[in-house]
């Protein structure tokens, strides 16, 4: 887990482990004893009591911040009647759902160039489209399966990581909302 500690200090994110990351002298990286509970403490310490609790703390005036002596400071409530799995799958959802919403941006544009250039046409897009809304979505697998970090039919790494775990949250998206 890391902990901003300069600036805007006390915000925690859990690293997932698809995500690089470098640290500096502005972050904390934090192992709690229980790895499970670094979600719900990443929610905790993000929420108005974890967040009020490192302004107390806060020193400095130009450059606000915290120490590693904060931290031992901070009350953490008791944890153990909460469903962890529960939890972790939650948090492990949005931070896919948010990394997939980036990525589908990214694919917009990119098919828009695609588009553009003759690449592929408004008939295939179509075509997957309403594939789509009849509930086969081969065709826009084999459309994003093409596309690559540096266009459609690129040379570079796959746009979407996994397009079999894009269409899984796809299809839970109904249950999120309810």
């Amino acid at each position: 887990m890391l902990i901003t500690r300069k600036g805007s200090f006390g915000y925690a994110s859990v690293v997932m482990e698809s995500t690089a990351f470098l640290t500096s002298s502005e972050v904390f990286v934090c192992k709690p004893k229980k790895p499970e509970l670094m979600p719900l403490l990443s929610l905790f310490l993000n929420s108005p009591s974890g967040q009020m609790q490192f302004r107390q703390f806060s020193t400095g005036t130009t450059m606000p911040g915290i120490n590693q002596g904060n931290l031992a400071n901070i009350l953490i409530p008791n944890f153990d009647a909460v469903d962890l799995a529960a939890v972790a799958a939650a948090y492990k959802s949005r931070y896919w759902a948010m990394r997939f919403a980036q990525i589908l941006t990214e694919a917009a544009k990119r098919l828009v160039e695609a588009l553009i250039e003759g690449q592929i046409t408004e008939a295939q897009l179509i075509d997957a489209q309403q594939a789509l809304e009849a509930t086969d979505d081969s065709l826009d697998r084999a459309i994003l399966a093409r596309l690559k970090t540096d266009g459609l039919d690129g040379g570079g790494e796959p746009l979407f990581p996994d397009l079999d775990q894009l269409y899984d949250l796809l299809e839970r998206a109904p249950e999120v909302e309810a």
